[in-house]
């Protein structure tokens, strides 16, 4: 049995970010990306939503601000294309998806659902309709793991406790 990470997008490609990347992101990211992999997980980078529907350069906005243009239509493709691609991976088991904190596609525990500003409890869009997809697939095995951009390091960490990688990171 082979085991996958599935990792939003911006994870692996920063161009999708509305925000500019700091370099404590990148050091972290690459570090994640290394234990992951040394630890022995494949990884499935997810489509960005927010980029099929609107592009590179758009505005932040709120979860409810994409869901009226039109992203939940993006997202349904999205989950069905992902349920479609897992089904076709024989003997590969997912065992954690990481999405983004504060995320309006991607947020697991919290995003900015009316207020841009404010982070309220509560996930994405796409995480909204795939969270409940991989628990059927995968009988509510998954770890649901969040990268925070504003806390990389304790981010990391969390993840590296949760999936038990053998290596910690630390600055």
């Amino acid at each position: 049995m082979e085991y996958i990470v599935l990792v939003c997008h911006c994870i692996l490609n920063d161009y999708t970010r509305v925000f500019k990347t700091s370099v404590e992101n990148y050091r972290a990211l690459t570090k994640l990306v290394y234990l992951l992999r040394v630890n022995g997980y494949r990884i499935v980078q997810l489509p960005c939503p927010e980029l099929m529907l609107l592009g590179r350069f758009r505005e932040p906005m709120t979860r409810e601000e994409y869901r009226e243009r039109g992203l939940e239509t993006v997202v349904k493709e999205i989950v069905s294309s992902v349920e479609d691609y897992l089904k076709r991976l024989s003997r590969v088991y997912v065992r954690a998806l990481i999405g983004i904190k504060g995320s309006p596609s991607c947020g697991i525990t919290e995003t900015h659902i009316k207020d841009k500003g404010k982070r309220e409890k509560g996930c994405g869009l796409l995480m909204e309709h795939l969270i409940p997809v991989l628990d059927n697939m995968y009988g509510g095995s998954i770890e649901f793991l969040e990268y925070d951009f504003r806390k990389p390091i304790e981010s990391i960490n969390n993840i590296v406790e949760k999936l038990e990688l053998k290596v910690r990171y630390s600055v």
